[in-house]
């Protein structure tokens, strides 16, 4: 598959990067119908964007947006805090990409 023009490819990853913000302020966490549909769009991006096997969606991929442990009564600050993380490692991921 044909990479897109380094303008178009910005543009999707600066796409994915602006949607962030909102999507912290989310209290669906990582198991949100906006949440899936963005992670998907954004390896879509990715991969159309360098080769699919490339480092830079290995790294995206290994992103955690949530705990990684869990126990019975766990407050539910504690899973929005990784999600939470799990997106400001994302965006500085975007950001480096898009640089």
């Amino acid at each position: 598959m044909a990479r897109p023009p380094k303008d178009k490819a910005i543009e999707r990853l600066q796409r994915a990067l602006d949607a962030i913000p909102e999507l912290k302020n989310q209290r669906g966490r990582s198991n949100s119908t906006e949440f899936k549909k963005w992670r998907r769009n954004t390896q879509v991006a990715i991969s159309h964007t360098f080769e699919n096997e490339s480092s830079h969606i290995k790294e995206f991929k290994g992103i955690h947006y949530i705990a990684g442990v869990f126990f019975s009564g766990m407050p539910e600050s504690a899973h929005q805090n990784a999600y939470v993380r799990g997106l400001e490692s994302a965006a500085s991921v975007l950001e480096s990409m898009i640089e």
